[in-house]
């Protein structure tokens, strides 16, 4: 049996806002848009990211211990800092930013407020080459 991330889901407050900004800040392709979600696909890549509305935000991290929560959404780029100036570039605030030495991220917010983290694995971390068999990009 094969298993793979098919799609994640991330509730949104205003659909079309949201629709906007996953396209214009993030660069996601729009494939389709059903009235209560819609759905958008990375230039690059094989998961699908789908929108849907709700009608108040709802929680995306979770607790790790009393100082530390983490979140659901974690996108991959090759190159943080460009990842950095391209978002500052597009009036995306960086909410946070760490180096774990084996690998780099920063933390945005879509209008949402959803927290989501784009991180970036340094050649010397053991998950550069991940599942899917990637060397490089």
């Amino acid at each position: 049996m094969k298993l793979r991330v098919g799609a994640v889901f991330i509730p949104v407050i205003d659909l079309e806002e949201s629709i906007a900004w996953y396209t214009e800040r993030l660069g996601l392709q729009l494939v389709d848009h059903w009235g209560a979600g819609a759905s958008f696909t990375f230039k690059e890549g094989e998961a699908l990211v789908a929108l849907i509305e709700v009608q108040e935000p709802q929680p995306l991290d979770f607790p790790v211990n009393p100082n530390q929560s983490n979140v659901y959404f974690h996108m991959e780029t090759d190159d943080i800092e460009h990842a950095r100036k391209v978002l500052e570039s597009k009036d995306v605030v960086i909410c946070k930013y760490y180096d774990h030495g084996l690998m780099e991220e920063i933390f945005i917010k879509d209008p949402t407020g959803n927290q989501i983290a784009i991180y970036s694995e340094k050649k010397e971390s053991p998950f550069y080459k991940h599942a899917s068999g990637k060397i490089s990009w």
